[in-house]
């Protein structure tokens, strides 16, 4: 006999309910776009600068401030608070691994094979701050020796990601979390000091501090996401005409960055960039429409699973292909196949590293982290049971 009180209920369309769900394939298509454009920024032939891949930079950062607090919130819910211990445990094996796997090729094919004497100087430089893991620093500061070519300087996002990640919840889940309707303002106060940066200083500590503004707003999606009001608010990002307006914006403003000379006009771009990509992951979350089924297609989902891997190694493919397919050539054909072979080689040299590396490790770090949180579960059951007499 069915269950009447849920005839009861109204149905909820499958999208609404993905937003519970603890992986969403959509996702990993947004994460291929942007390492997509990403590799536009570092081909040596500076025709595809129109399409200003550096903002698929930003389109990690916001993602990924979403779903690291989103999971935090989920865990919290869950279990009651957040246990830093199997966080950080995560981190550690999802990120650092292969990051050092790839910077010990590069030191290989610099130092011992010789390849790109130009590189030698910087990456001696820089060494330091890649093995501490403060990649940053030579980015941003222009330390690198004049006639040097730059080398693994990508990586200067994941230094400003995971010192984010160190500090953030500490703070948003350790005494915030005791006061959760102070998170969202919080947040939304440090995602505008974190903006303000550039207008102090145009140089590199500006911009440093500008980087964290866009996990923050990423952040503050993921908190305003997660209560059933802001969650509400978001759902009317679910249409089509919204859909259809969002991509629009996103596009426009991508598409006009490169054209932008003024700072302060660069700037404010650069400002609402963020908001919209916020805005394109509410609208995935509850749309449905051709747009998210695109993203969700399997050939998009796999480079988006290998897109860690492929910002990596990038960098050293495209120096393989120039080559082979000589840059300056002046001819269109040349520059689309340059990069092709840049992304299908980026794929493959990520695909091996993910099979004999990374996936591999994160299955540890996620083992090991299920563990501690067991056994925190395990010591409050105790907990309970040995307080349960005096409670009665």
């Amino acid at each position: 006999m069915p269950d009447s009180s849920r005839t009861l209920e109204p149905p909820s369309s499958p999208r609404e309910e993905r937003i519970k769900q603890p992986y969403i394939p959509e996702f990993d298509g947004l994460r291929a776009l942007s390492i997509l454009v990403v590799i536009t920024v570092h081909m040596h032939d500076r025709v595809w600068r129109f399409l200003w891949g550096q903002y698929g930079v930003t389109i990690f950062f916001v993602l990924s401030g979403y779903l690291i607090t989103m999971l935090a919130l989920r865990e919290e819910g869950k279990r009651g608070r957040v246990s830093l211990k199997a966080f950080f445990t995560r981190r550690c094996f999802r990120i650092f691994p292969l990051y050092y796997a790839v910077l010990g090729l590069y030191a290989l094919l610099i130092f011992v094979v010789g390849m790109s004497p130009l590189k030698r100087p910087s990456f001696e430089i820089s060494l330091p701050y890649f093995l501490f893991y403060f990649q940053e620093i030579p980015f941003f500061y222009d330390i690198i020796p004049a006639g040097s070519e730059p080398v693994f300087g990508q990586t200067w996002s994941l230094g400003i990601e995971e010192k984010f990640y160190l500090v953030w919840p500490i703070v948003m889940f350790g005494p915030l979390g005791l006061i959760k309707r102070a998170r969202v303002a919080a947040c939304a106060a440090l995602a505008a000091a974190f903006a303000a940066g550039p207008l102090f200083n145009h140089a590199g500590t500006g911009r440093m501090v500008f980087s964290y503004y866009h996990i923050a707003i990423g952040g503050m999606l993921a908190f305003v996401s997660h209560a059933p009001a802001g969650a509400a608010m978001l759902r009317r990002l679910r249409n089509n005409l919204a859909g259809a307006a969002i991509v629009a914006m996103t596009l426009a403003l991508q598409l006009s960055r490169s054209r932008l000379e003024n700072y302060y006009l660069a700037y404010g771009v650069d400002v609402l960039y963020s908001i919209a990509i916020a805005a394109l992951i509410a609208h995935v979350l509850f749309g449905e429409n051709a747009f998210i089924r695109f993203l969700g297609a399997r050939p998009l989902v796999w480079i988006g699973k290998l897109s860690y891997g492929m910002y990596l190694v990038h960098m050293l493919v495209i120096t393989g292909c120039d080559k082979i397919i000589k840059p300056g050539s002046g001819r269109p054909e040349l520059w689309v196949l340059a990069y092709l072979a840049a992304v299908a080689g980026s794929c493959c040299l990520a695909w091996v590293f993910a099979v004999v590396l990374e996936r591999p490790l994160i299955r540890v770090g996620r083992d090991l982290s299920r563990r501690f949180l067991d056994r925190a579960s395990g010591r409050k059951v105790a907990d309970q049971t040995e307080l349960a007499p005096h409670v009665v």
